[in-house]
């Protein structure tokens, strides 16, 4: 049996001219498999979460165990509805502690972003969670401890606690939308 996955965002657009739909991407792999054995199309698969938008979205605010409770981690929920094209995502240890669920984890067992900005809040970016991020332009972190290894990969970094900055980030944001 074989079988086969197409990571999203993974290959450029490249040229429309060379657009094809689905069936003819299974009608080409069945051709090429031609006596190899028997292959047919099972179909093709997509989810209906709730939280596909980290696929699509611009920024994405990533919550990890540092937000040390459900209160806060409901706090990103609202920066996310301030911003365009935002959504919240989690680390395995935000999952775990039963902040956030799984279909939000990012990381080499999670969701790999291709967003224009990523905003880790109590991430110490361990190297399975970094791999999710590798393709971010631009990443950003909120951690209180400095030496934590997402602030290695960040553009940016801010030593705070959360639980101060992201009311303050939420306050100056709507402030600055009127």
């Amino acid at each position: 049996m074989k079988l086969l996955t197409i990571r999203s965002h993974k290959f450029s657009k490249g040229d429309k001219s060379l657009a094809a739909s689905i069936d003819s991407i299974v009608s080409s792999v069945l051709k090429l498999s031609e006596g190899e054995g028997s292959m047919k199309s099972l179909g093709l698969l997509q989810s209906d979460s709730s939280f596909d938008n980290l696929d699509r979205a611009k920024i994405v605010i990533c919550s990890g165990r540092g937000v040390k409770n459900k209160k806060t981690y409901e706090l990103l929920n609202e920066l996310v509805s301030i911003l365009p094209n935002a959504g919240v995502g989690a680390t395995r240890g935000a999952v775990n502690d039963g902040y956030a669920k799984y279909e939000q984890q990012i990381g080499q067992s999670g969701k790999h972003l291709t967003s224009d900005i990523y905003i880790g809040v109590g991430v110490s970016g361990s190297l399975q969670h970094l791999a999710g991020i590798v393709d971010v332009k631009t990443i950003i972190s909120i951690n209180t401890d400095p030496e934590a290894n997402i602030n290695k990969v960040s553009d940016y970094y801010l030593v705070s606690d959360s639980q101060k900055i992201i009311p303050e980030l939420i306050s100056k944001l709507k402030s600055s939308k009127k």
